[in-house]
């Protein structure tokens, strides 16, 4: 439980001090407080599916670096649950309910059922990494909980959406490290699968961690 623990967390090292000083002391995100620097406040009140979320201003935001499957394909509830459940934990912390992260992770598994469409109300702080918005003019960022949670690092650990290698981003070593540990205890996605041990490339070119590989940098200093 601890490992897991500290796969989710690991990405919340890397967006800097601020943000962890803010969640420690009980900080909460959202319209009326300042984010810490580098970060975006906002308020997530739909769930599209298990990697897009719609924003109170309207705003549709893409998680950077995962791929949820699609509707109607195997695993598309689950994830879309999944989602939903890690912002309803976002909106409870942000009434004074959420338990002590240390004593254990964001969020439990869900099962298949489809997660309600309205009042959701939780607030987040989005991280920009690159170009801020894809060709569907939806944001792409990390989603962080004010526990320090990063969403997108938690539904990769939980099995139920995979790592996007199609375009290279600075957390991408982490989350297929998280990725592997999913596809080793068989959850989600991976229930019936077989871990792949082949390497991939980026589109730049760069090799990246075969499934099940140490990561031979941490996220921290990849992320600086």
């Amino acid at each position: 439980m601890q490992k897991m623990l500290a796969g989710v967390f690991a990405l919340m090292l890397a967006i800097g001090s601020a943000a962890g000083l803010a969640a420690a002391e009980g900080s909460v995100p959202g319209a009326a407080a300042p984010a810490p620097a580098g970060l975006q406040a906002a308020t997530a009140t739909r769930v599209i599916d298990g990697d897009t979320v719609v924003l109170e201003s309207g705003e549709r935001v893409r998680l950077l670096g995962i791929d949820a499957p699609e509707r109607g394909e195997a695993g598309a509830a689950a994830a879309t649950a999944q989602l939903w459940a890690f912002l309803q934990e976002a909106e409870r912390h942000a009434r004074g309910r959420f338990p002590d992260p240390a004593q254990g992770h964001p969020g439990e598994a869900v099962g298949d059922g489809a997660p309600p469409a309205e009042g959701l109300r939780a607030p987040l702080w989005l991280r920009f990494e690159g170009r801020r918005r894809d060709r569907y003019r939806r944001l792409l960022a990390y989603l962080i909980r004010a526990d320090g949670a990063c969403l997108n690092a938690a539904l990769v650990r939980r099995g139920v959406v995979r790592v996007l290698r199609r375009y290279p981003f600075q957390g991408m070593e982490e989350f297929l490290r998280l990725e592997a540990e999913a596809q080793a205890e068989r959850v989600g996605l991976w229930r019936d699968a077989e871990p792949s041990p082949q390497p991939r490339r980026s589109a730049a070119g760069s090799r990246l961690l075969a499934r099940g590989q140490p990561s031979r940098r941490s996220v921290p200093a990849a992320l600086k």
